[in-house]
């Protein structure tokens, strides 16, 4: 078995035909990899529509289990997956035609812990793009370290920009983080930082929809309350493991990036916060304890990956905290009196 496909599926009845019909329409023969729907507690049609598939397509395969979050299903389809590589696939996306079979060419001849590509972002509303540009197999690809790789390209944590090795996740015992948000982030985070052998490759793959209805979209208050909380976990993990792995003096590069991705997810937690019903007296001791992870003041978010006016005036806010308080006042304010006028 070459790939093993782990879709965790919660709520999903309205995309997975969608999703399962584009990773049967490829270039692979079906006893080469197996698509394994992990349902996870749906109260909608998701495990009929998956179990219909199973029926009818012989790699398509069903598990169901209670609700225990996108990481608990990960984790499951993690250890029943059979597959020399794994692909993290979400329900709610499509992947490109005929990708399929040059990923495992490719996989074959390089060996590659992880194996990155390209993406294409879509809004639900727009046309389905099943078509992608060839690559020409005959052309050398340069592996690098995951470090390297973090230090070169603006890399992203969803874990559908890779696959990645079985017997790598076996060696360094990475698994989902389950009951949090940010739990991919992570997940990639401590693969890119161990992985000797990476290789991206200009395909592009993978189709991700924005969805009205999906975890990053909500506007639930509880929801906001609990990205808050679980991205001030996702802080404090990524410096350790920065801390633990990357050297600003062997690789200023792969260092600078990974702090300003790290600042990152402090100013998005304090934007989500403003939202929620957490009271500001929860900021100054949060902000204190980033302080001495170097995650606040955000002194490295501007650079490759974050830039333009907009970003440069909230950290200027952000790191101020004369502005700060303000300024988080003022846009509770103006989220409540919008909800008000709702």
């Amino acid at each position: 078995m070459k790939v093993s496909f782990v879709l965790p599926c919660y709520n999903m009845e309205k995309y997975l035909p969608r999703c399962l019909d584009s990773l049967l329409d490829q270039d692979l023969d079906p006893s080469m990899y197996e698509i394994l729907v992990v349902n996870d507690g749906s109260r909608d049609n998701s495990l009929k529509i998956a179990r219909s598939y199973e029926t009818r397509f012989p790699q398509v395969k069903v598990f169901d289990k209670p609700n225990g979050g996108v990481g608990s299903a990960r984790n499951a389809g993690l250890k029943a997956a059979t597959g020399s590589y794994l692909y993290f696939f979400d329900p709610d996306d499509y992947m490109a035609r005929n990708v399929l079979g040059t990923l495992v060419s490719l996989a074959e001849k390089y060996d590659p812990d992880i194996l990155a590509f390209e993406h294409t972002s879509l809004d639900q509303q727009d046309p389905l793009k099943p078509d992608t540009n060839g690559l020409d197999l005959s052309q050398e690809f340069k592996p690098q370290t995951g470090i390297e790789f973090i230090g070169s390209r603006n890399y992203t944590g969803e874990a559908w920009w890779y696959l990645v090795k079985r017997s790598f996740l076996e060696e360094h015992g990475t698994t989902f983080m389950e009951d949090r948000l940010m739990e991919d982030v992570i997940f990639t985070f401590e693969n890119l930082l161990y992985a000797q052998n990476l290789l991206f490759i200009p395909l592009d793959v993978y189709r991700y929809i924005t969805v009205p209805d999906s975890i990053r979209t909500s506007k639930e208050p509880n929801h906001f309350r609990k990205f808050v909380y679980d991205c001030e976990k996702a802080v404090y993990t990524e410096g350790e493991l920065i801390e633990r792995h990357v050297s600003p003096v062997t690789h200023p590069d792969s260092y600078n990036r990974l702090k300003s991705k790290q600042q990152a997810i402090v100013l998005f937690l304090l934007l989500r916060l403003v939202r929620s019903d957490i009271p500001f007296s929860y900021v100054g001791p949060m902000l204190r304890g980033f302080r001495k992870i170097k995650a606040y003041p955000l002194n490295y978010l501007i650079g490759p990956d974050f830039k333009g006016p907009v970003y440069r005036l909230l950290v200027l806010i952000v790191s101020h905290r004369p502005l700060l308080y303000p300024f988080m006042y003022g846009l509770r304010g103006f989220y409540r009196l919008v909800n008000f006028i709702k």
